[in-house]
């Protein structure tokens, strides 16, 4: 017999997707898989194969139950797969409308729809809305840790990514989000300008926190972005900085020009969801900004139970008698 907390979870991205297995009563992940097939590429190659699949949600529901097979775990006894992510949008398996802003994080009501497939039942999760922003799938992860860190305190999360998340909460609801496309940017500076020539990846060490600080200060004294990054092209070619250390600097001037923007008006303590080495220069940048505030670095580990669990609250919440946002579809 199925367990009540047993469940796929899927978290399908724009540029990944990800499938965890979940059938233990405290949510521990008995298996976690990772592809490299988001929802843009799989978008692609269905509009190859239209001729064949002419229905993209089919499509990709099929091809959803094909990655779940490939992994290779024992999944037949667990009938529920829950997915939040892209998968609820224009480039997912049905574009679901965004829940509004205030959200209650114990009690979240967000839309969510029933589909049958193949013998399962997946649960499609949105997303959540204000006047001038969105989200799709940061929401979990909140609602996944709120007991353990958010509780009624004034809060701010910080999910770094392509498009970076801060998410301000107050008595345990999200007041208010701010998106800003630190990762889209950067990639766009050093693949697709003349800074391109200037820059070497290199991950971060401490070597290179000269360079990361560097760039950090720029923003913080004023400086333009689009001005101060000019200074990656000079400081190649008159042999200030090597092309890794350039990469840091850049690395810096977009965290400061991020982090420079927080309200800390509207927090007591800064929660940074990130994996470590992230969550090491965001907390390095937090700190040279003087933020004053308490920072905690989440684990990955953390992160990806903690969505799986902000999941199943959300489903639950959607088959409580309270809720009327789900609708069911065969």
């Amino acid at each position: 017999m199925e367990a009540e907390n047993s469940f796929i979870s899927v978290d399908w991205g724009t540029s990944n997707l990800r499938i965890r297995f979940i059938s233990d009563p405290n949510f521990q992940i008995q298996g976690e898989f990772f592809y490299n097939h988001g929802l843009k590429k799989m978008n692609e190659i269905w509009k190859e194969s239209k001729e064949i699949f002419p229905n993209k949600k089919n499509y990709l529901l099929e091809k959803l139950i094909e990655f779940i097979d490939k992994t290779l775990f024992e999944h037949s006894n667990i009938k529920n797969i829950i997915i939040s992510g892209m998968a609820s949008s224009s480039i997912g398996f049905q574009e679901l409308d965004y829940s509004p802003i205030p959200l209650d994080l114990f009690n979240p009501n967000i839309i969510l729809k029933k589909i049958k497939w193949k013998g399962k039942t997946i649960s499609l999760i949105s997303g959540i809305k204000k006047n001038d922003d969105v989200m799709r799938g940061e929401e979990t992860q909140v609602i996944g840790i709120a007991e353990e860190f958010i509780n009624q305190e004034k809060v701010l999360i910080i999910i770094p990514g392509t498009h970076s998340k801060h998410i301000y909460c107050k008595d345990g609801i999200i007041t208010d989000f701010k998106t800003f496309m630190t990762g889209e940017i950067f990639n766009s500076f050093a693949e697709n300008t003349i800074l391109s020539q200037s820059i070497e990846y290199d991950n971060f060490n401490d070597e290179y926190e000269t360079s990361f600080i560097s760039g950090v200060e720029q923003i913080k004294n004023g400086r333009s972005l689009i001005n101060a990054a000019f200074k990656i092209r000079t400081n190649d070619l008159f042999k200030i900085n090597s092309k890794k250390d350039n990469y840091h600097f850049l690395s810096g001037l977009l965290l400061g020009e991020e982090l420079l923007k927080i309200d800390l008006s509207k927090t007591k303590k800064i929660i940074v969801y990130a994996n470590p080495q992230l969550g090491k220069i965001y907390t390095m940048a937090l700190k040279y900004l003087e933020t004053n505030k308490e920072i905690i670095c989440v684990t990955e580990k953390k992160l990806a139970k903690s969505q799986a669990l902000g999941q199943f609250k959300i489903y639950q919440q959607s088959i409580s008698e309270k809720s009327q946002l789900s609708n069911y579809e065969v």
